[in-house]
């Protein structure tokens, strides 16, 4: 995995994926977030945020599409909404 920056890293992957590199398979995030001083933290504290341990069978899931759905059911399947509860809690 690869974190860059600079227009000139981002030229490179294009280039060699470009120039036919079989190992240069990627993948595109972009993205700008910020928050007041202790907002972040104040949102962490009440849970606002589902987090979860970073997997490369998310971040280079084949369908990129299908990663939030299938987070998020991942997520509950280890923290259901109610202690004991069973199925689909939509279905309410």
């Amino acid at each position: 995995m690869f974190a860059g920056s600079s227009p000139e890293a981002f030229e490179d992957v294009m280039r060699r994926a470009a120039d036919g590199d079989q190992d240069m398979q990627f993948r595109v995030y972009f993205g700008c977030a910020g928050w007041a001083p202790e907002q972040l933290e104040g949102e962490l504290a009440r849970n606002d945020w589902l987090i979860a341990e970073a997997s490369t069978e998310f971040v280079f899931h084949a369908n990129a599409y299908e990663v939030w759905d299938l987070l998020v059911a991942d997520w509950n399947k280890s923290h259901p909404p109610l202690p004991g509860s069973q199925g689909d809690h939509r279905l309410n």
